[in-house]
């Protein structure tokens, strides 16, 4: 169970990171669009994916 669970985490941190990078790229590839249009967007994607705490952690 145990040696799961770590498998379990790792695949879940992982992920995190993977996402965590993709909206990175994101925010790096829409700073050429208007300030607007870049937030929407990230907005946008944030409710979709629920991944406002990965904005957040950036923005801090």
């Amino acid at each position: 169970g145990l040696k799961t669970l770590g498998l379990t985490e790792g695949l879940q941190l992982i992920r995190d990171l993977f996402n965590l990078v993709f909206i990175t790229a994101l925010i790096i590839f829409d700073v050429h669009l208007p300030s607007y249009q870049a937030a929407k967007n990230l907005e946008v994607y944030g409710k979709t994916s629920k991944k406002n705490e990965y904005l957040q952690l950036i923005a801090q």
